[in-house]
C-alpha cells in the first residue's frame, strides 16, 4: 500500500509534518477551513508553541472521511 498521496504537487507522506499555511495551499483550501476542521475534532493536530502543525497521516485520514456525518431525515421526509 502507497504511503503517499499528491496533491497539487505536494507529496503527502505519512510521517510528513505541514504548517497550516503550507497545508491549506496545498490542498487549496483557507486555513480557515483546517481551523474549522481541527476545532471541530475532524482533523487531528499538533500545537508546538504558536504554530499549529498537521501530520501527514492525519491530513490523510481527514481526507478519506465521509464528507457527510449528518444523520438521514426520517422516513417521513422532512417538514
Amino acid at each position: 500500500m502507497e504511503n503517499a498521496i499528491i496533491l497539487r504537487g505536494v507529496r503527502l507522506d505519512a510521517d510528513a509534518v505541514f504548517c497550516e499555511q503550507d497545508l491549506a495551499d496545498a490542498l487549496g483550501v483557507r486555513c480557515s477551513t483546517l481551523r474549522r476542521a481541527r476545532r471541530s475534532g475532524e482533523i487531528r493536530y499538533i500545537q508546538r508553541g504558536r504554530s499549529i502543525l498537521y501530520r501527514g497521516d492525519a491530513v490523510r485520514a481527514w481526507l478519506e472521511s465521509p464528507i457527510c456525518t449528518s444523520t438521514p431525515v426520517s422516513e417521513g421526509g422532512a417538514r
